[in-house]
């Protein structure tokens, strides 16, 4: 079990371990951090940015495949 904690130190509901994916290939070597460009200033979302869509970017990257996936989730 754990748990987890925000920037603001709210506690969450207990959590059960969960199934993860796991990647079997090697990641591109060059792949960039992903960017948030509503939290470019104070790397912090608001509820208000939340409401109003995040989006995340992600640059260019070598050796990229027709089947690559990149999945972002959010709480």
């Amino acid at each position: 079990m754990y748990y987890l904690f925000d920037k603001a130190r709210n506690r969450s509901r207990i959590r059960l371990p969960a199934t993860i994916d796991v990647v079997m290939t090697p990641e591109p070597a060059d792949l960039p951090p992903p960017e948030v460009p509503l939290a470019t200033d104070d790397d912090v979302l608001s509820l208000e940015d939340a409401q109003a869509g995040v989006t995340v970017e992600i640059g260019q990257y070598t050796n990229l495949k027709d089947d690559d996936k990149i999945l972002v989730t959010w709480g």
